[in-house]
């Protein structure tokens, strides 16, 4: 077994999910071909252990080889006081994955209460929910001042809940995220050539819209972004602390994938503090200093420029 260190990984481990790298040189094809061959011989039977430096062996856990993982796909939700959203999420996706994780981080409103009658009334079998209690270091300043293997590090909680998922494939998804019912066929489609794929990254796009105090839903035309969502569940492929939040690793570049179907709308509500889990929203980075800017455009202005924003109904958003 491989014991988890920050110090253990490659020299010369990347990040995967940078659209602005340049194209590879014949040799680094060559070089990134071999490292491919060697990693993947190496973790085809290695798995990766983690440890909490505060001694809680609860939640302490391992990451699997991916040929551990049954086929199909894993929605990994993380979610915390999304009792107004929650609902809708997991029936917007309810019939589209294999297997459904919730990880709920310590709310204090409905939020848990919803799933586990949503789960009841469904009779979903596919619908696993998990408690995580620890709090964890908001993106900025406070992820970069703890600690990558505490319980409270944002890189430790996600792998802990990919940890959960038993499927050989994963997708990040998240409360806030709504499958539209137009996007479902382009979501089947889509999620089938991933499981036909080998070792790929697949950035999908989504759009975000935003919610005003009358409660109408304006979708953004400025914010229809790819963002890295689907991966393969394998110990060569997890979590690492960035400076300001975490970020998808591997030992070696993986290709990226980009589909131009928008498959998500992700709602963003002006009435609820949508950047609490920010240390400062001086700290953002550049997309989310536009979801910002627009999050308090729409909160202040009734309706919101029409030259920026589209109103869209709830029936578009999904239909129960």
């Amino acid at each position: 077994m491989l014991a988890f260190d920050p110090a253990d990984r490659p020299a010369e481990a990347n990040p995967i999910g940078n659209p602005f790298s340049r194209d590879p040189m014949p040799t680094e094809l060559i070089r990134n071909a071999l490292k491919r061959f060697v990693f993947r011989t190496y973790y085809a039977h290695k798995r990766i252990e983690f440890k909490n430096r505060e001694g809680l062996s609860t939640y302490d856990f391992a990451l699997q080889p991916g040929k551990s993982h049954r086929p199909g796909v894993s929605a990994m939700l993380r979610i915390k006081n999304e009792a107004s959203r929650i609902h809708a999420c997991l029936l917007s996706i309810v019939d589209l994955f294999d297997e459904i994780i919730v990880v709920n981080n310590g709310s204090t409103d409905a939020t848990r209460a919803i799933v586990e009658t949503f789960i009841a009334d469904h009779r979903c079998t596919h619908i696993k929910l998990f408690d995580y209690p620890h709090a964890i270091a908001r993106c900025g300043s406070e992820n970069e001042e703890t600690s990558e293997t505490s319980v409270h590090s944002l890189a430790y909680f996600y792998n802990w809940c990919l940890a959960q998922c038993s499927r050989s494939w994963v997708f990040k998804w998240d409360g806030d995220m709504l499958l539209p019912d137009r996007s479902r066929a382009d979501a089947q489609r889509i999620l089938a050539q991933i499981q036909r794929t080998g070792l790929r990254l697949w950035n999908i796009r989504g759009q975000a819209v935003y919610i005003d105090a009358a409660g109408m839903a304006w979708a953004s035309k400025s914010e229809i972004n790819h963002e890295e969502r689907v991966f393969p569940n394998s110990a060569m492929v997890y979590y690492r602390k960035e400076k300001l939040w975490e970020r998808l690793k591997a030992p070696f570049t993986i290709q990226e994938e980009y589909p131009d179907e928008i498959l998500f709308y992700e709602i963003k509500d002006t009435r609820e503090d949508e950047f609490s889990h920010w240390t400062d929203t001086s700290q953002l980075s550049p997309r989310k200093q536009i979801e910002y800017s627009n999050y308090m455009l729409v909160q202040r202005s009734s309706p919101p420029p029409a030259d920026q924003f589209t109103p869209i109904t709830l029936e578009r958003v999904h239909s129960a």
